[in-house]
């Protein structure tokens, strides 16, 4: 379903047409476009109402599911359904995904803020991009050298007489 979008600058010359559209957008949202800025949404009492009750009720369901063996097996088994690119990793890493992001979406139900689970999200979609590139994968798994090299003795800082002022 598309949103609909006014200039930020309707929303000021004509808030009751843009309200107006918000009333009747099927989404129950209405993305004002800023020319100097990030975008804003408007979204109803009731879209923003039910988008919480959903959120909150998913991510009950996720943990009532990892509290059984076979929910977590079930969820392994469904989630690169949802995110293909989970395929890239071992099965003990997508469960390790699955642990994470359903702890992480039921802290943020509680909060009302899922900005952290897109944050989960798009760290293990990047970690995936890094699978899936055998080059760049040889690259950032190189051992950096030596991790206890000896450089000798430290020498002691000689104390400038002028600092003791």
């Amino acid at each position: 379903m598309e949103t609909i979008s006014v200039a930020f600058s309707q929303l000021i010359k004509e808030p009751t047409k843009v309200l107006n559209k918000l009333t009747n957008a099927p989404n129950g949202k209405v993305r004002l476009v800023r020319r100097d800025g990030e975008s804003v949404t408007l979204v109803s009492d009731d879209k923003a109402a039910a988008d919480t009750h959903t959120n909150e009720a998913m991510s009950r369901v996720f943990t009532a599911l990892v509290t059984t063996d076979n929910g977590v097996r079930d969820l392994i088994l469904a989630m690169p359904a949802v995110y293909p690119w989970l395929s890239f990793f071992e099965p003990d890493e997508v469960r390790e995904f699955v642990v994470e992001f359903v702890e992480t979406a039921r802290t943020c139900a509680s909060l009302d803020n899922y900005i952290p689970l897109d944050a989960v999200v798009a760290a293990w979609r990047h970690t995936a991009e890094i699978y899936a590139d055998p080059e760049l994968y040889a690259i950032l798994t190189q051992p950096l050298g030596d991790p206890d090299p000896d450089l000798g003795p430290v020498p002691i800082p000689e104390v400038d007489d002028d600092d003791d002022a």
